[in-house]
């Protein structure tokens, strides 16, 4: 498979990590025996158990979770104290579209729905990579696209960041929500790390997409046909606003 064919549903030539979240007031546990054997045979990959810390944005104070991770693969499942998140690292399996990882979310965090003691009160679908390398030109022409700066940083800044945020109304399950649709773009330079190799020097516009419900509505009303039904619609979703936005960069109307 080609490089720039990799993450076809958004166009990434270099991925960095897909995202699912579901957020629970107390969230179900994954360590368990059973849990744990069912969530690594529907990702298909051996799965070890280790600890996380994250950060409280609430208090700043950090709260351990669990996480069932394949470092070979890149899969990976934290579960933090107010959320159960899927994740698919870039760097070690750059060969999975957008539609499969969120396909795998479906089945994963519906199951993992199905045994909490409380519905979901919050869900979310992210993606985020750079996209292929292109003329120092056309960097310039996006910056010049989606900002104005003032004369100091003619003809256009070599690093940038962009960020756009509405509230979109989307239907799923028989669910109407109102959901935040957040576009981050920027331009971005250094080394990324080679999995034994050389380091990879860039200068490349990443592109991440988040699409979550509300975090000021904390009823618990997400059961498992709602988690599924999110993360199937979430592929359609992903995949307009990519054409309409690498169509506004100037980059034509996605993959």
């Amino acid at each position: 498979m080609a490089l720039v064919d990799r993450l076809v549903a958004m166009n990434y030539d270099i991925p960095l990590r897909y995202l699912a979240r579901v957020w629970f007031s107390e969230p179900p546990k994954v360590s368990t025996a059973k849990v744990f054997a069912r969530i690594a045979a529907m990702l298909d990959v051996e799965l070890e158990v280790g600890a996380i810390m994250r950060l409280d944005v609430n208090s700043g104070a950090g709260r351990s979770g669990t996480v069932l991770a394949s470092k070979e693969t890149g899969w990976q499942v934290v579960a933090a104290p107010d959320s159960i998140d899927l994740e698919l690292l870039g760097g070690s399996n750059q060969h999975v579209l957008l539609p499969t990882f969120l396909s795998k979310a479906a089945d994963v965090l519906g199951f993992v729905t199905s045994i909490s003691k409380v519905q979901g009160h919050r869900l979310a679908a992210v993606s985020e990579g750079f996209l292929g390398e292109m003329p120092e030109a056309t960097r310039d022409d996006i910056a010049r696209r989606l900002l104005k700066f003032p004369p100091s940083f003619e003809p256009a800044p070599y690093e940038w960041d962009w960020r756009c945020v509405q509230r979109t109304p989307r239907v799923f399950a028989g669910l109407s929500e109102q959901m935040n649709t957040i576009a981050i773009a920027k331009r971005m330079s250094g080394q990324l790390a080679a999995v034994g190799g050389t380091p990879i020097k860039f200068d490349r516009i990443r592109l991440d997409v988040d699409l979550n419900t509300t975090p000021s509505d904390e009823k618990a009303r997400f059961g498992t046909k709602h988690v599924e039904a999110f993360f199937a619609g979430a592929v359609g979703w992903h995949e307009q606003l990519d054409h309409e936005l690498l169509s506004f960069f100037g980059l034509g109307g996605g993959a």
